[in-house]
């Protein structure tokens, strides 16, 4: 039986925020780190409390009419966010209730990764128990409860969006081929989120709500040294191990799409498939529009190179995916059309 994508649509706040926006981060970053960490272009920013809920409910619909399903067709759910008013719980039972979804229509609710829930959602269909998999995945850490702390220049990096799949095994826009993680777990202790103060206090926009303590992103100066000395091969050997279980080679290979995370990082795992050969012109990226979105960069970069035509039919993709605690999956499709 062949599982793909059925459809595959991104969602985004109108706001824009230019890197100009955030130089009141300057003063924390030295001189001569300011153009290594420049940060993206420009993001999106969706400033409501209600942030990961109203993108999650857009994008989800977004999915059902691309497809033109109704809730009732969709029998199972996986959905993740990254920030949001609540830690828990997550957004999936939100969407489900704002939607309509029949009662009987069960939720998932994952910390990471896209990736990993197309696998889910792959295997589930193969088992026969379920037709259509809705996997959703919003990113809206600038705004809400928790996510970003406002004063680390790190938080520039970040914007809100959410992208959604329809996996099932009609009406196929793709075919999945195979899966392949790698776990490395070295990295639980330096990159996560956690309750601690603002790292600048002294940056805090003035005249504006004053913080504490918040649930912020960290991430440690080993995480940084670990991520130069082994990024080479984050994307290059999850993408091979997949490659090799669907009887390919990197000379298969038409299109890379990942997460993407800090420039600086993201510039690591391209230079490694470099090296192997793999040409640089294969990586499809919209860091300087949209920034790190978290979960969501690989369906809403997959969505935008599919609406601008970009994939030619019979092409071979590797998704790749990053994600907290050292995880490393990959997914390898082929397009169909």
């Amino acid at each position: 039986m062949k599982v793909g994508f059925e459809t595959v649509v991104s969602y985004f706040p109108k706001t824009v925020m230019k890197r100009g926006d955030f130089s009141y981060l300057d003063p924390a970053i030295p001189e001569e780190q300011r153009i290594a960490f420049r940060g993206p272009d420009e993001v999106r920013r969706l400033k409501d409390k209600n942030a990961v809920e109203i993108l999650g409910e857009g994008v989800a619909k977004m999915a059902l009419d691309s497809a033109g399903l109704r809730t009732s067709d969709i029998d199972y759910i996986i959905a993740q966010n990254m920030g949001g008013k609540h830690s828990l719980p997550m957004v999936g039972t939100y969407i489900h209730h704002k939607l309509g979804f029949l009662e009987d229509t069960p939720v998932l609710n994952i910390q990471e990764s896209f990736i990993d829930a197309c696998h889910v959602a792959w295997n589930l269909i193969l088992a026969g128990e379920y037709k259509r998999v809705l996997s959703v995945a919003v990113a809206a850490v600038g705004t809400g409860g928790w996510g970003l702390d406002p004063t680390d220049p790190v938080s520039k990096n970040f914007g809100d969006g959410a992208g959604a799949v329809i996996v099932s095994s009609q009406n196929l826009k793709c075919e999945f081929l195979s899966y392949a993680n790698r776990t490395l777990g070295e990295m639980y202790d330096h990159l996560f989120f956690n309750l601690r103060p603002p790292l600048h206090p002294e940056l805090q926009k003035e005249g504006g709500e004053p913080i504490t303590v918040g649930n912020y992103l960290t991430a440690t100066p080993q995480f940084f040294e670990w991520q130069l000395e082994h990024g080479k091969g984050m994307a290059l050997e999850s993408i091979k191990k997949a490659l090799k279980k669907a009887h390919l080679t990197f000379s298969d290979l038409d299109m890379i799409i990942d997460h993407q995370a800090d420039d600086i990082l993201h510039e690591r795992w391209i230079e490694g498939l470099v090296e192997a050969g793999v040409s640089r012109d294969k990586w499809k990226q919209n860091w300087n529009k949209y920034g790190d979105l978290g979960a969501a960069n690989v369906p809403a970069i997959l969505a935008e190179v599919w609406e601008q035509g970009q994939i030619p039919k019979d092409s071979i993709l590797a998704l790749f995916e990053p994600g907290l605690g050292g995880v490393l999956p990959c997914i390898v499709l082929k397009w169909l059309g």
